[in-house]
């Protein structure tokens, strides 16, 4: 299939999910670090990611780009709040998984551990 059609889909996947624009949306857009997406809300986008695709997910290591659900997590809560203080954030601790790595993934059928 052809790459920008498949770039197309994979946003307007990410844009109903995320409830975002998907002008807003360009290829270093990152899950977590730009649109947010962490925790159950994460794992429920990739697992529809997975199936829309047809994408084996057997690789992907859920805990490299997203944090836990702070609501049932108090340390991934508090993590979260220091995150928030410190001038660095805690968005450095998890790798970014960009609409370029989903439009891969999409078009090889598998995820490879990026970066």
């Amino acid at each position: 299939m052809n790459p920008a059609i498949i770039r197309d889909e994979v946003k307007h996947c990410i844009a109903d999910f995320a409830g975002v624009p998907i002008q807003n949306l360009s290829d270093d857009t990152s899950l977590f670090h730009d649109l947010g997406m962490d925790g159950d809300d994460a794992l429920e986008f990739m697992q529809e990611f997975s199936r829309r695709f047809h994408v084996d997910l057997a690789q992907f290591v859920h805990s490299d780009y997203f944090g836990a659900e702070a609501a049932s997590n108090p340390l991934a809560l508090v993590t979260g709040l220091i995150g928030l203080i410190s001038t660095t954030g805690c968005t450095a601790t998890f790798h970014r998984l960009e609409i370029r790595d989903l439009v891969q993934t999409a078009m090889t059928g598998s995820f490879a551990q990026a970066k």
